[in-house]
């Protein structure tokens, strides 16, 4: 993959490091408890399950890139 300047299509931003984000969707399990009047909330587990990726940080945009080509993006920079 030798283009150096691959762009997101959707804005246009550079991809590299700072512009590439990956996300999972899942489910986050908490453990409760009782603060005075409050209910609390304390992380316990996350369970993937769906749609994993990479996008744009810049705008959001989905993009539709593999594991492999996102090394070689980073590679280049």
């Amino acid at each position: 993959m030798e283009n150096k300047s691959k762009r997101c299509s959707h804005c246009g931003v550079k991809l590299d490091e700072n512009t590439i984000g990956f996300f999972a969707e899942g489910t986050n399990f908490y453990k409760i408890y009782l603060d005075g009047e409050f209910l609390g909330y304390e992380y316990d587990e996350s369970d993937e399950i769906g749609e994993r990726g990479f996008y744009c940080r810049d705008c959001g945009a989905d993009l539709s890139l593999s594991e492999e080509e996102v090394k070689e993006i980073l590679k280049e920079v």
